[in-house]
């Protein structure tokens, strides 16, 4: 690893295959942007839980941080946690956090990829669970059926 000075803080350039070593609940980190953060203490305070975070530990996260369309105040909230950046040899090109200046909204293709991803969860709960569902359905219509004929029974 190389440190890097950056006035009176002291930032360290991180290789990937280090990063993925820090991806428990206690010792945390996540790529962002290139930029590597370590969130241990940030696990409880999180908004969207912490399973969310326990995903992304010791990973290149970009991409579910930018699909969630957090805001310019969650990204400002990063800089806390900031430890380093990810070693310019296991760098993604292209990849930086969007200034102040940009937009706040989600970015583009988030109506797509919250789509994609509301289908993924339905997929997942309906494909292990799919013969309990059509039983409660069967059951379900069985009950009505049941209770229609009861009422439309005539009278000997």
């Amino acid at each position: 690893m190389m440190s890097v000075s950056s006035g009176s803080e002291r930032h360290r350039s991180h290789r990937l295959l280090d990063i993925r070593a820090h991806d428990t609940p206690d010792d945390l980190w996540m790529v962002i942007h290139n930029k590597v953060y370590n969130v241990s203490s940030f696990v409880s305070e999180h908004p969207g839980g912490v399973e969310v975070l326990f995903d992304c530990g010791g990973v290149d996260a970009t991409e579910g941080f930018d699909d969630v369309g957090h805001s310019e105040r969650a990204v400002m909230m990063l800089e806390p946690y900031y430890i380093g950046d990810v070693a310019p040899e296991d760098q993604k090109r292209g990849s930086s956090l969007r200034s102040s200046a940009q937009s706040r909204e989600p970015s583009e293709g988030t109506e797509k990829t919250v789509g994609k991803q509301i289908k993924e969860n339905v997929h997942n709960f309906v494909g292990p669970n799919l013969a309990l569902l059509l039983f409660a359905a069967l059951a379900i219509s069985s009950l009505v059926l049941y209770l229609g004929l009861q009422r439309t029974k005539l009278p000997r």
